[in-house]
């Protein structure tokens, strides 16, 4: 798995980092332009490798997954994840 240079990944503003994870010495933050309710974070460069051999690991069993899958299965398990992605996204809003 290979990430461009300079990869950031939205997060929200608030979020818990999970005891054991990099300290804020691994990466910075910035305001997202385009949406200034989030945060984005970019990852230092020296702490690359162990953030992508994590996100492979965790990313195989869904490519595996999804390798069985005929298309249109796969395009049905797709709608139905961004189905329950949109209703998570909208739980976590406390104006909700």
């Amino acid at each position: 798995m290979t990430w461009p240079a300079g990869w950031a990944c939205p997060c929200p503003r608030s979020a818990n980092w999970r005891e054991g994870w990099p300290t804020p010495d691994c990466w910075s933050a910035a305001r997202d332009p385009g949406d200034r309710r989030r945060t984005l974070l970019a990852l230092h460069e020296r702490y690359r490798p162990q953030f992508e051999a994590y996100f492979a690991r965790r990313i195989a069993p869904l490519t595996r997954a999804m390798d069985r899958l005929t298309p249109a299965e796969r395009a049905g398990f797709l709608a139905g994840l961004a189905a329950w992605a949109h209703e998570a996204a909208q739980s976590a809003d406390p104006k909700r």
